[in-house]
């Protein structure tokens, strides 16, 4: 989700892009990919926070690592 510094969260950006799932032995993984570019623009020239939230249940924990996040202007 993004906000504007201090302020409340907006609606939250959904994550289409999905790395494949793999499973492998005992481990279920997925591999690293970048992720599909989210536009940003509503926010140019403002102090943002972006904010990075995942959902399981009692059945599935799955997790996630956010290796890098690069906000650039076109």
């Amino acid at each position: 989700a993004v906000r504007e510094e201090g302020g409340a969260w907006g609606a939250p950006v959904l994550i289409t892009d999905f790395p494949p799932y793999k499973t492998e032995g005992n481990t279920n993984w997925s591999s690293i990919v970048d992720g599909t570019p989210i536009d940003l623009s509503a926010y140019a020239g403002k102090k943002i926070q972006l904010g990075f939230r995942y959902h399981s249940t009692s059945q599935v924990a799955g997790t996630w690592e956010i290796a890098k996040v690069v906000v650039t202007a076109k």
